[in-house]
């Protein structure tokens, strides 16, 4: 009796998807490259040990100085949130629309502070950022009259069907650094291109993953093009790419190009 009561609840017990399975071995994989890629990008600050400053955050002139900026643009996934559970209820099984959009915006600002011109002219400038992104989803799943997810009873109205989305946040610390060797200057407007190197990433996100968790620590790099049009006011575009740990058991890679609008100090 006991031996068929075991039977019976392995039999009852609900099993995961079989593309959740594989989702997320695929998600493993890309974790082990993510780790490793975000202790090298943590460990580059020492090969600046080598190139201690020069010249004092005071004693900089003008063109090296901080910048007070708010940015936009667009922010793009390279794996989507399809087939989840706080997605879109296992779409794959349920029927339900997949939240398989990747594309959407960003807001955000930030501050740039220099803090030392190197002997041959580069200038590094530390930054902490932070953006908001929203990637909206299809009105895709069904709600009872009780307000419950429902799989037995679709198609209760459009009323009653939840509007999709992802929502992100990400709060960001790293260095600039503004290369001299390109610096030009074109009709009067001084034009810095910069890249970041490495930098340390907090990032939250809804709906949550999988295990519950909202929270991802990364790594961020990226590319710019500062034009300081007078002198206090700049604008400038970039592509800056968002590398996660995959610690969440989701895959948060994405890359954001867009531009902002800085007022120098």
């Amino acid at each position: 009796m006991v031996r068929g009561t075991s039977n019976m609840s392995q039999l009852m017990a609900p099993r995961m998807p079989q593309s959740l399975e594989t989702r997320e071995d695929l998600t493993m994989e890309r974790a082990k490259w993510n780790r490793s890629l975000l202790l090298l990008a943590l460990a580059i600050p020492v090969l600046f040990v080598l190139s201690f400053p020069q010249t004092s955050s005071a004693q900089l002139p003008f063109h090296v100085n901080g910048n007070f900026f708010f940015q936009a643009g667009g922010k793009f996934l390279f794996n989507d949130r399809a087939n989840e559970p706080f997605t879109d209820f296992f779409s794959s099984t349920t029927g339900t629309e997949p939240a398989n959009n990747t594309a959407g915006w960003y807001v955000g600002m930030g501050l740039d502070m220099p803090l030392w011109e190197l002997p041959w002219g580069d200038v590094i400038v530390g930054t902490v950022n932070i953006d908001v992104g929203r990637i909206e989803q299809p009105r895709k799943t069904f709600i009872t009259a009780q307000g419950t997810p429902s799989i037995t009873a679709p198609g209760q109205g459009e009323d009653l069907k939840q509007k999709g989305g992802l929502t992100t946040m990400g709060v960001m610390i790293h260095p600039k650094y503004r290369i001299a060797a390109l610096t030009t200057e074109v009709n009067g407007k001084l034009i810095q291109p910069w890249v970041i190197p490495f930098g340390f990433e907090l990032q939250a996100f809804a709906p949550p993953s999988p295990g519950l968790n909202i929270f991802e620590v990364g790594s961020i790099f990226g590319v710019g093009v500062d034009m300081v049009l007078t002198k206090r006011l700049v604008i400038g575009i970039d592509n800056r790419w968002h590398v996660g740990t995959g610690q969440t058991g989701i895959d948060t890679l994405n890359t954001t190009v867009g531009g902002y609008v800085g007022i120098r100090f």
